[in-house]
């Protein structure tokens, strides 16, 4: 009995420390000077806060015994319960505390500022830079990195070179896309559809290209391939790009690599050294503004080497799908994640291309186009863009279609179509020039007229003999 005694008064003693009752308080005399466990229980129960019905379940106790233990784990329980609540207020009091104490300490460093006439000083641009990193919200190690960074900068002094590189390096983090992306279209029609509009002919190519589509929207999680258009000049390698980047609802950005001959403009240069940069990888994923554009690699073949590195090997970084979900700049210092980028290379031949990097792409060869082709291609999509770039109507210039095949055949004899391309938009200008002096209001070229506007065929037609000749085949 006195044992039993002797811990509900130790229970009741550990429960008033907790908990702020100033019932349960007054009661301690009557609690102390209880003599039997009945009793003790009965003024204990009348202390504690709690529910009425709780507080009948001890009445109907009949056993003092079992009554006083049955209170003593009640209390037990509810010291528990005040313990967590109390450690919890604690923590939240000492955060509250923390960012009071960091405010305050903010706005005396505004006014000290302020009151040195430093009004946009290093605390401002901190502050600013704060409410883009909260804006951002990139992944944690991210963050940890430009919070840090932000640290350090308000440390340094301004006059000091130091300041500079460390305000370059914040806005280059704050800057790149790392979470942003654009919603990928997976409708194979519509895709399908851009492209014919865009492009005559290339059957092989749009056919990979919707193979593509296809595959992404089945297993979305596997790594991209890495096509790589190849063909000569002019038929239309870079605009095929941008039509994929249409189609599938990505930001199109494109990178030339024709004549770089150093691995840092690939990977960027270490902060240390004076006006380091980072990379046109790391570049072109900020102009991107998203994780996952269609990065076109223009002139792929045309990379050089020198003493400063290869930088056809850094590219093997980049475009591998198992290694460039970490792709590192030696800038930034981060992992960048480049797994969800479409890249496409362009190339005009591939035997510039080394081995390693060869191996990463799948090839695709985009062949000359036929005079049938060159056409179609001229009608459809060449005449109406000239048209435009020299402010004519359909009405003021036309050219008939035997006049065409006639600059396709006599005028450019070419791979691609840019030299038709600038031959109709001779034809073009010399229209212009002929209405704007009031000597006609309209041209139509034909077949007759051509070599007027053009002068001499360049090319002779290929004469087929009936007769064997010496020395033709």
């Amino acid at each position: 009995e006195q044992a039993i005694m002797k811990i509900a008064v130790e229970e009741y003693d550990n429960y008033l420390k907790l908990a702020n009752n100033t019932a349960a308080l007054d009661l301690m005399g009557n609690v102390v000077a209880a003599k039997r466990p009945g009793a003790l229980a009965d003024v204990i129960a009348a202390g504690m806060e709690l529910a009425y019905n709780r507080k009948q379940e001890f009445l109907e106790r009949l056993n003092p015994y079992e009554r006083l233990e049955m209170v003593i784990t009640t209390m037990q329980h509810e010291c528990q319960v005040l313990q967590i609540k109390r450690e919890i207020e604690n923590k939240t009091k000492q955060r509250i505390d923390k960012n009071q104490r960091e405010y305050y300490l903010r706005e005396e460093m505004k006014v000290i500022q302020e009151e040195l006439g430093d009004k946009d000083g290093v605390g401002a641009d901190a502050a600013k830079y704060r409410t883009q990193l909260d804006e951002k919200n990139p992944p944690a190690h991210v963050r940890d990195t430009i919070e840090k960074e932000i640290d350090r900068m308000l440390k340094i002094p301004v006059t000091s070179p130091e300041s500079n590189v460390s305000r370059t390096y914040i806005e280059t983090l704050l800057s790149l896309p790392w979470v942003e992306t654009t919603e990928e279209a997976f409708d194979l029609a519509e895709a399908e559809k851009i492209l014919d509009e865009d492009h005559y002919g290339m059957k092989k190519v749009k056919e990979r290209i919707l193979e593509y589509l296809a595959v992404r929207k089945n297993a979305p999680e596997e790594h991209a391939t890495i096509l790589c258009l190849v063909g000569p000049p002019g038929v239309g390698k870079t605009s095929i790009a941008r039509s994929v980047a249409k189609a599938l609802n990505r930001n199109y950005v494109r990178m030339s690599l024709g004549g770089v001959k150093d691995e840092a403009e690939i990977r960027g240069h270490r902060k240390t050294y004076i006006g380091a940069m980072p990379g046109r990888i790391i570049n072109a994923m900020k102009q991107a503004g998203t994780i996952n554009p269609l990065m076109l690699l223009d002139e792929v073949d045309k990379l050089g080497v020198s003493h400063n590195g290869d930088p056809a090997a850094a590219l093997l970084e980049v475009l591998d799908g198992e290694q460039n979900s970490t792709f590192r700049d030696h800038f930034v210092e981060l992992p960048y994640d480049l797994s969800k980028v479409l890249f496409m290379c362009t190339a005009n031949s591939l035997d510039t291309i080394p081995g390693p990097l060869r191996d990463r792409m799948e090839i695709i060869e985009l062949s000359s186009y036929t005079a049938q082709e060159k056409l179609h291609i001229a009608e459809e999509h060449l005449l109406e863009k000239q048209r435009k770039r020299h402010g004519l109507t359909a009405k003021q210039l036309k050219i008939k279609a035997d006049a065409m095949e006639e600059i396709i055949d006599g005028y450019t004899r070419e791979a691609g179509v840019r030299q038709l391309e600038r031959t109709i938009g001779e034809v073009c200008r010399k229209a212009v020039k002929m209405i704007l002096s009031g000597e006609r209001k309209t041209l139509t070229v034909t077949k007759k007229n051509l070599e007027q506007l053009l002068g001499a065929r360049k090319f002779m037609p290929d004469t087929i003999y009936k007769e064997p000749q010496v020395g033709i085949v």
